[in-house]
C-alpha cells in the first residue's frame, strides 16, 4: 500500500529545502528536470519514501503508514526554523487510487461505502425494524397468554 501525506503551510520553498537537505546529508536531492517548481528529496534512512517540496507545501509518499511519523520527525528535525516551529504537521492523508480500489473490494470496504452513500435509508430501515420487533414481541407475549 502507498499513501500520500500532504502538508500545507510548511513555509518552505524548494531552493531553501534543497540547500538544507543537501547540507544535512540525510537526503538525496533531485531537482525536477523541466523547471524549478519543486525539488524531490529521497531520505537515505527510508528507501521506499520520497518527499516533494513545493512552494509552502510538501507531499510525502511512503509504503508503510507506520513510517510516516518517523519521516515527519526527520523532516521536522531537518527543516525546523530557529523558533522551533515544526513545518511538517497535521498531514492530509490520501490513498492512491489503486489502494482505494483494493480497500473497496474488501467486504468491509463495500459495507462502508454502502453505509456512506445510503445512511438515511439505513437509519429509516433500522427504525422500521425496531418498531416491528417491538410489535412482534408484543404479539408473542399476547400469544403466550392466549394458549394458557
Amino acid at each position: 500500500m502507498v499513501i500520500q501525506a500532504t502538508y500545507d503551510n510548511t513555509g518552505l520553498v524548494p531552493d531553501e529545502a534543497a540547500e538544507k537537505a543537501d547540507k544535512s546529508g540525510k537526503f538525496d536531492v533531485k531537482w525536477r528536470s523541466d523547471d524549478n517548481v519543486h525539488v524531490m528529496l529521497y531520505p537515505n534512512q527510508f528507501l521506499d519514501a520520497k518527499v516533494q517540496v513545493l512552494r509552502f507545501s510538501a507531499n510525502v509518499w511512503c509504503k508503510d503508514p507506520s513510517q510516516l511519523y518517523e519521516i515527519e520527525e526527520l523532516l521536522n528535525r531537518t527543516f525546523r526554523d530557529k523558533g522551533k516551529r515544526k513545518p511538517f504537521k497535521q498531514p492530509k492523508i490520501q490513498l492512491l487510487p489503486g489502494e482505494q480500489k483494493e480497500i473497496l473490494e474488501t467486504a468491509l470496504g463495500l459495507i462502508s461505502t454502502f453505509v456512506y452513500y445510503h445512511c438515511y435509508e439505513i437509519a429509516d430501515s433500522i427504525t422500521h425494524i425496531l418498531q416491528n420487533m417491538s410489535t412482534w414481541d408484543q404479539w408473542q407475549d399476547k400469544r403466550k397468554y392466549l394458549k394458557v
